[in-house]
């Protein structure tokens, strides 16, 4: 345990208060709380919690166990084990500071910007994509395009989207589509198949530009 913990022991049998006093301050009742409840009427345990080690370093501890108890049903021991999993926290958390990177410039774009996934239903829209719909976040994701399609331009669209798709290849698309003021907008959209790293198509990466002054 307290080598998962980063932290030296100096007592050859080490106790709970020493375990408590390498946990981040922050999750010693949390900890305390959980080891409470299943000592009391519980089997099986399981929880997160973060460490600090003698090098003052951080860590984070996945610790799992189960109770063992006697013929009255009183506890008398635990076995379990705590396993660092500070990598997997790290890699979250640094994932995490991407995605609010890549949403921070997203939406500073004046372009409509979505992601798809296979089948079309879309997993990520930008400010303007909002904004040119109307309504909120979770409106705009699940909003039928469709509807909002020019009624001159909608067969020859739904023919091209089929066909880009199809292709797996980068296409564009142009038409007018109804904005939330009710304004009709020229929009002009480039589509890129989304690859993932075992070649496998996980959708599409798209973006639009409002080009009706230049139609016009």
């Amino acid at each position: 345990v307290f080598h998962n913990l980063g932290a030296t022991p100096r007592l050859e049998s080490p106790g709970y208060g020493d375990l408590l006093a390498h946990v981040h301050p922050d999750d010693v009742d949390r900890l305390r709380a959980a080891n409470t409840a299943v000592i009391r009427d519980g089997r099986f345990y399981q929880i997160d919690y973060r460490a600090i080690g003698d090098d003052g370093q951080e860590r984070w501890i996945h610790a799992r166990g189960q109770v063992h108890r006697d013929a009255d049903g009183k506890a008398v021991r635990i076995v379990g084990y705590n396993l660092d999993v500070t990598a997997r926290y790290r890699a979250a958390e640094q994932l995490r500071e991407s995605e609010a990177r890549f949403r921070n410039l997203a939406d500073s774009a004046p372009a409509l910007l979505w992601l798809s996934l296979p089948g079309g239903a879309r997993e990520f829209v930008n400010s303007a994509y909002v904004a040119f719909l109307g309504g909120d976040d979770e409106a705009a994701l699940t909003a039928d395009w469709r509807t909002r399609l020019h009624p001159d331009d909608l067969n020859r669209i739904l023919k091209e989207q089929v066909a880009g798709e199809t292709s797996r290849k980068p296409f564009s698309l142009e038409a007018r589509y109804r904005r939330a003021d009710g304004e009709w907008r020229w929009l002009k959209s480039f589509s890129q198949p989304r690859i993932s790293a075992g070649s496998a198509f996980t959708g599409i990466r798209d973006i639009a530009y409002n080009v009706t002054d230049a139609k016009q």
